[in-house]
C-alpha cells in the first residue's frame, strides 16, 4: 500500500508480511477488481456467462473494475 486516506496504512508492505507468515503466494489488488471479478464467478456459477462487465464502486474515492472477454 503506498498512499491512503486511511491512518497509519501509508506505505505498509502487507503482501510482504503475508508471504512471510503464510509462505504461500500472495495476490493484491484493489476492493472493486475484487468486485468486479466476483460478480463474474457467482454469475457464471449460478448458469449465466458474462464475458464483459464494468463494476463501478464509490467510497473513500470513485474506482472501476473491469473484465474483458473474461479477464
Amino acid at each position: 500500500i503506498t498512499t491512503t486516506p486511511k491512518p497509519n496504512w501509508a506505505n505498509v508492505d502487507i503482501v510482504g508480511a503475508f508471504r512471510r507468515a503464510l509462505n504461500v503466494p500472495i495476490y493484491f489488488t484493489t476492493d472493486v477488481n475484487s468486485s468486479a471479478y466476483g460478480e463474474v464467478v457467482a454469475r457464471n456459477n449460478a448458469g449465466g456467462h458474462i464475458e464483459n462487465l464494468v463494476y463501478y464502486t464509490i467510497g473513500t474515492g470513485i474506482g472501476a473494475g473491469v473484465i474483458q472477454r473474461g479477464e
